[in-house]
């Protein structure tokens, strides 16, 4: 239904879901699935319901699942944001979907990630890599 939605009937699917995401008790399955239907019809209305999201290592892929495609900068300011409140695979794929969206606003925080000793490789090569494509793409 969400997939062959006409683009009139989006903002009222897109209410509803993020209604859902909000209701007491949604599971870890059940977010994941609004999330995925999200990001085919999500706008910028989706952002302050799923920016809260990006913080918490068990929902920030889901929340960023659906915010990628959005082509907001409140998006990239939810994920400049939650950058510091992440860590291993859950930070790197923040760091990953910076770099999808050539974040330049982001450069400084990555070049001091891919500086700080106390991230771990993997998160310094992330950031490295992340650098090397937003740097690219000017």
């Amino acid at each position: 239904m969400v997939a062959n939605a006409e683009p009139a009937q989006r903002p009222a699917m897109e209410a509803k879901l993020l209604e859902a995401l909000t209701r007491p008790g949604v599971t870890d399955v059940g977010r994941l699935f609004v999330c995925r239907m999200l990001s085919l019809i999500g706008s910028a209305r989706c952002v302050p319901v799923l920016a809260p999201l990006l913080a918490n290592p068990a929902t920030a892929d889901a929340a960023r699942y659906a915010l990628d495609g959005i082509p907001e900068p409140a998006v990239d300011e939810a994920y400049r944001g939650a950058l510091a409140t992440l860590s291993g695979s859950a930070k790197i794929g923040l760091i990953g979907s910076m770099a999808l969206r050539g974040d330049r606003q982001a450069s400084p925080a990555l070049l001091a990630i891919q500086q700080n000793p106390a991230e771990s490789a993997e998160v310094r090569a992330a950031a490295a890599r992340a650098l090397g494509r937003i740097n690219a793409s000017t």
